[in-house]
Formats: structure tokens, C-alpha cells, sequence
């Protein structure tokens, strides 16, 4: 690999880069504590929402590099309706959570109504939620709470959704099932990374040579079976990894396999 072809790798990747560099930063300050399997565990179960908010920032991003600077002040809002919703008012939660997608569709189309047919510029239109819906949600929270939050640890309907441990053990001990969904899992990353390059090598097609595939194929590989062992002695498998896996699965399907992926590619790539 000549020395062009390494500085395109290392800009393609500079995010990449830079995320293990703070990695091993942090893991040198903490001598070792963010590696434990409680810390892996940790991040999943409390920044799961950021990983789907992400997944649904790449659709905004991908029509011409606009960004939705509220997403984060909406998720408060719907927070402290939901909290509202199941703690205060009783209302069921399965029920609760179709009212908080419905509020969530109805703001979505609604700004992107603003954004496609009335032309407000999408940083101009988000703002405006950005800086109203945190204060509502806080607002919201603080009238029905005298601390200012509403907790939900007495909803076991929800706690079981968002807040359990697939095939639980205690911590600290191998969770056999979790190491082996692990195992399929970085099988299914070598397969697809393979297929993909046979796949556009058979239509003629430009693909990577078999030292990057591999090299591509081993990585994400090593990092899901670390993941996952770290997840096997930290008592198994978060429920809210599982949500951010099917989101993850359902937008890599529709940013790939769909007729509509084409058209986000195309208006994004003609501004």
C-alpha cells in the first residue's frame, strides 16, 4: 500500500482513529476501569438512545448534509410526556409508547413539511425545537414532580422492554449464551463482508482487494466478540442492545436494499 492510498484510508477513517486514541486515553487515566464488562455494559444501557437518534440523524444528513438539532430536546419532551403518561396519569404502557411514536411521527412530518414545501432553512427550523422542547419537557416534569424527574422503576411492563438482561447470570460469570450470539454474530460479519465483495467482483464492479476484506472482515469481527465476551461476564445481553441492533439492521437494509435509499443518495449528492 503506497503512501497516497494510506492518507485516504486514515482520512476515510479519521473518526475511527480518533475514537481509539480517546479510547486509550481514557483506559490508561481509569488504569483499566473503562474495560471492565460493567463499564461495556453501561454504555450500552445509557446511551442506547443516542446510537437510534444517530441512525435517524444519517437519513437527514444524507439529503445534502442537514442535521436536526432538536432531536435531542424532543427526546426530553417525549420523556417527560411518557413519564407523565404511565406514573402519574396510570395509562398502560404499551399504550403510553404508541402515543409517544404517534407525537414523534406527527413532529417529524411536520418539520420536514417546513423544511421540503415552506423552505425553512432545516437549521432555522430545528432551532426553534431545540431551545422550546427541553424547557417544556423540564417544564412538564417540574409541575408533576416535586424533585423534577418521575421515575419509572415501578412499571415492570417497561422495565421488561428496556431495562432487562437477556439469559441473565450473575456477574462475573461466563454467560454461555451471550458469547455465543457473539460468535454468530462476527460470523455473519466475515460472511457478509465476503459476499459483498464476491458479489461486486462477479457484476464487474470496483471492490476491495482480499487483504482490506479481510482486514475489514476481522476487525468488526474482533470488536463484536469483544463487545460480547466483555457483555458474557457482565451478566448477558442488555434488552436495549437488542433494540439498537434491529434499528441498526432495519436502516442498513433501508440505506442499502431499498428504492428509497437511491433517492436520499441522489438529492444528497446533487447539492
Amino acid at each position: 500500500m503506497d503512501r497516497k492510498a494510506i492518507v485516504s484510508t486514515l482520512k476515510k477513517n479519521a473518526m475511527l482513529v480518533v475514537l481509539i486514541l480517546v479510547y486509550l486515553f481514557f483506559m490508561v487515566r481509569t488504569q483499566g476501569g473503562i474495560f471492565k464488562p460493567s463499564t461495556f455494559r453501561a454504555l450500552f444501557n445509557e446511551n442506547a438512545y443516542v446510537y437510534i437518534l444517530g441512525c435517524g440523524m444519517l437519513m437527514c444528513m444524507l439529503t445534502g448534509g442537514n442535521i436536526d438539532l432538536s432531536c435531542g430536546a424532543f427526546v426530553c419532551l417525549l420523556g417527560a410526556i411518557g413519564g407523565v403518561l404511565m406514573v402519574i396519569k396510570g395509562v398502560p404502557v404499551g399504550l403510553s409508547i404508541a402515543i409517544l411514536l404517534l407525537i414523534g411521527v406527527i413532529y417529524g412530518c411536520g418539520l420536514g413539511f417546513l423544511v421540503a414545501y415552506v423552505n425553512v432553512p432545516p437549521w432555522s427550523a430545528t432551532l426553534a425545537g431545540y431551545l422550546a422542547f427541553r424547557g417544556v419537557g423540564t417544564s412538564i416534569l417540574t409541575k408533576n414532580s416535586s424533585t423534577g424527574s418521575i421515575s419509572v422503576g415501578t412499571k415492570e411492563a417497561f422495565l421488561n422492554i428496556f431495562s432487562r438482561t437477556l439469559f441473565e447470570t450473575p456477574e462475573g460469570t461466563l454467560n454461555v449464551p451471550c458469547l455465543a450470539v457473539g460468535i454468530l454474530a462476527a460470523a455473519a460479519i466475515v460472511f457478509v463482508v465476503f459476499r459483498t465483495r464476491a458479489a461486486r467482483l462477479r457484476k464487474g464492479y470496483e471492490a476491495d482487494s482480499f487483504i482490506t476484506a479481510l482486514v475489514k472482515a476481522g476487525l468488526g469481527a474482533a470488536v463484536i466478540l469483544l463487545i460480547m465476551g466483555k457483555l458474557a461476564y457482565a451478566g448477558g445481553i442488555p434488552t436495549v442492545l437488542v433494540w439498537v441492533a434491529a434499528v441498526v439492521l432495519i436502516y442498513s437494509f433501508i440505506t442499502s436494499k431499498t428504492t428509497i435509499d437511491r433517492h436520499f443518495y441522489v438529492v444528497g449528492g446533487n447539492i
